[in-house]
């Protein structure tokens, strides 16, 4: 019995790679989460990396949709954050100019270029979340409080 009911999950799993494995996502989908538009997405592809480079990023049509789970995991899983300087600024209660002397103090930490601080006007939720952070002097999350949310956001 228990080796019939093991076959079928088994079954079960190898269906639905099939079907995933075949779905796929074209880019403005993934700008469309974001609520961004497509040559923001070029420039988050450019400026912060994720599972794909800039050159693969450019062949591609279409994503598949572990690809598309993969940069939503990297960039950030809310969407409603994915913010520009101002609204940042004002998330983080700071004026716009201690908003640009945080960041350009705390590249490194943040995660950011000071080209990508200048080229882009929105940035992925990840970038603003620590931002924000770091504007609002909470602490840094240790490495299991990350672990903890990012197994808690998938």
């Amino acid at each position: 019995m228990r080796d019939w009911i093991f076959g079928i999950i088994i079954f079960f799993f190898i269906l639905l790679f099939i079907f995933f494995k075949d779905v796929k996502i074209n880019k403005e989908e993934v700008a469309k989460y974001y609520n961004i538009t497509k040559p923001t997405l070029n420039k988050w592809v450019k400026y912060f990396p994720c599972s794909m480079t800039p050159e693969q990023w450019k062949v591609r049509r279409k994503l598949t949709l572990l690809e598309s789970e993969l940069i939503k995991s990297h960039w950030g899983n809310e969407p409603d954050l994915a913010l520009n300087k101002n609204q940042i600024a004002d998330k983080g209660s700071a004026c716009y100019k201690s908003l640009t002397k945080c960041v350009m103090e705390n590249l490194e930490k943040i995660g950011l270029t000071e080209e990508a601080w200048k080229k882009c006007s929105v940035f992925p939720p990840v970038i603003c979340q620590r931002i924000i952070d770091l504007l609002l002097g909470k602490p840094e999350p240790t490495l299991q409080e990350r672990l903890a949310l990012a197994v808690n956001n998938n």
